[in-house]
Formats: C-alpha cells, structure tokens, sequence
C-alpha cells in the first residue's frame, strides 16, 4: 500500500494448494501461492522453503532438545489442524487428541499444555504465543512458490504485485 497506493487487491483464502492452482488456471484469481513441485503446468516462481515443526508447551520434557524424534509423536496428545492436507498426511496413522480449524486455537491449546503440534515452521514468524518451535528429527519440506496461469498477460497491478512479492521475500 506505500509503494503503490492506488492499487487495491483481493486476498482469497482457499482449502488447497490444488484449489489455488485451479483457480489460477480457470482464470478466477491472477496469482497464488502453491507448492513449487505441484504447479508443473503454472509459471511458477520460488519463493521460500519451509518445513514442518512441532510445537510445545514450554515445560514440555521436550524443551531442552535440539530436535523432537518423530517416534515421540505417537505417544504425545496431538493437537491437528483439520484443513492441512500435508499435515494430515504426515500425521496419517498417528492418534490424534484434537482436531481444530485454527491455527491461533492449536497455539493456544499448547500453551495452555494441552498437548503438542506440528506446523509449517513459517507460523513461528509471527508467533506471539509462548510455546516452543523444535524441529523435527525428520524433516518435511516444501518449496513454497508464486504461481501465475501460463499462456496468460497479468495486469499491470498483478505483475507489481508478484514482482514486490518475490522482492520482499527474498
């Protein structure tokens, strides 16, 4: 908005990376953020790589580790966000305690101690909860990119928009 203040934009937030990508492809929204790996027919560009990260109450026995052993998760009260594909399938087969629709109830529910969670490592950026961010003892990773239709001419507005994303996040 400071650089370009006569522009003005529509944030839509979907279930899916493969919803994103239809919506790219049908023509409904210019631009989104999908999986590098997965927009094979898009043009995308990366932008970031992220892993997913388990979050602690901080007097979890836990705290004091480098890295929380993915065999642990079995025996933990697990907290899981209902809408999170590749977390689901990374979870798939453990027992799950929880299941919520916020990322905001999952952080908090661990703060209150409640139980554990894995999520994207990116939602530490902005963590104003006090909990505990450890890496995993196997890693799960993923490209994130900006995805755009290919064969498409993006308005001006939204080759800005994509340009100042990939500039401000690398």
């Amino acid at each position: 908005k400071e650089k370009y203040p006569h522009i003005s934009f529509k944030l839509q937030n979907f279930e899916s990376y493969e919803e994103i990508e239809e919506q790219i492809r049908h023509g409904k929204v210019d631009c989104g953020f999908v999986r590098l790996e997965a927009a094979a027919d898009l043009n995308a560009r990366f932008l970031k790589q992220d892993q997913l990260t388990v979050v602690l109450p901080e007097n979890h026995p836990f705290a004091k580790a480098d890295v929380f052993p993915v065999s642990q998760l079995a025996h933990e009260p697990l907290i899981k966000l209902k809408t999170d594909r590749e977390i689901n399938r990374f979870l798939d087969g453990l027992p799950v305690q929880y299941e919520v629709s916020s990322d905001n109830t999952i952080l908090s529910m661990v703060e209150s101690g409640i139980g554990i969670s894995v999520m994207h490592g990116l939602m530490q950026e902005s963590n104003r909860y006090k909990v505990l961010w450890k890496p995993l003892s196997h890693t799960e990773k993923r490209n994130i990119a900006i995805a755009t239709a290919k064969d498409t001419r993006l308005s001006a507005a939204a080759s800005l928009f994509v340009e100042h994303v990939c500039s401000e996040i690398q």
